[in-house]
């Protein structure tokens, strides 16, 4: 972690870049000398301040999305609350454990991301398919009462 945060000062406002090395030589592993266990130090290093306003930002972004989600679609809130925890989880335990995954996928955001897409996709199917099943039922009604009458 010092590590990590004495090289962040060097560059704090944009960080080091992706695939960032230490200059010290410090590695965690030799084929990957650009990734550490610490990712949220990891990713402070590689895009400063900059980065982590960032990627803050995009999980208010998403966190907005899901309540919105769930007002919308009340039949789904269950998928959407769990969905918000399975997120929440894992995103807290990508802090310590960095098996999870690296540097820029956060997929505890993806997972969240991906539900409210295919809500808002199935609604937006709904909503142009319910208006040609109402012309389509005046068409029937109109023919009928043109043949009745």
């Amino acid at each position: 972690m010092g590590e990590l945060v004495s090289a962040w000062s060097d560059s704090p406002i944009l960080g080091h870049g992706l695939g960032a090395v230490l200059r010290s030589g410090f590695t965690r592993s030799d084929d990957r000398p650009w990734m550490f266990e610490l990712q949220y130090h990891q990713l402070l290093f590689s895009t400063g301040l900059v980065g982590i306003l960032l990627t803050a930002a995009a999980l208010v972004v998403l966190a907005v999305a899901m309540r919105r989600a769930a007002a919308l679609f009340p039949e789904h809130r269950s998928v959407i609350v769990t969905t918000g925890v399975a997120s929440t989880a894992l995103l807290l335990a990508n802090a310590s454990n960095p098996y999870l995954q690296a540097v820029g996928h956060q997929w505890g955001a993806a997972i969240g991301a991906a539900v409210i897409g295919a809500l808002l996709k199935s609604k937006s199917r709904h909503s142009v398919e319910e208006p040609e099943r109402s012309s389509q039922f005046r068409s029937r009604s109109t023919s009928r009462r043109v043949v009745g009458g």
